[in-house]
């Protein structure tokens, strides 16, 4: 399953990420709305 991760803090975005591949996800992260909006 792919999860799109919006977190403006760029160090628990890359925590939360981390965690959640180790859980099998695939993730791809943004910082903001209008950059996870572009990603949709």
């Amino acid at each position: 399953m792919r999860v799109l991760l919006v977190e403006d803090d760029d160090d628990l975005r890359a925590v939360i990420a981390a965690g959640l591949r180790e859980a099998g996800f695939a993730v791809d992260g943004a910082g903001d709305w209008p950059e996870a909006d572009v990603m949709l």
